[in-house]
């Protein structure tokens, strides 16, 4: 199923699993399985267009991926977090 944003940017997949995709995991638990591999996570976040995605998952990813409680944030705070970050 495919999903067009209001922004017009085509998302098939959700924020954790499109960086378990660029990061050829086979689960989103893999992301944080070695240190090597949780700061390729963070590269690739910082990359993504973060704009496309909701407040709620990049809340989710930088709880996840930094242990930063952002839940109720802006979502330019949390996309400015997210690409300072890394």
């Amino acid at each position: 199923m495919q999903v067009t944003l209001l922004w017009g940017v085509n998302k098939d997949m959700d924020l954790f699993e499109t960086v378990r995709d660029q990061l050829g995991c086979e689960y989103i638990s893999d992301m944080r399985s070695c240190r090597a591999l949780l700061n390729d996570a963070k590269k690739v976040v910082a990359s993504l267009d973060l704009e496309a995605y909701t407040a709620w998952e990049l809340a989710d990813m930088a709880e996840y991926l930094y242990g930063k409680k952002m839940y109720g944030a802006e979502k330019d705070i949390i996309i400015s977090f997210l690409k300072k970050v890394s």
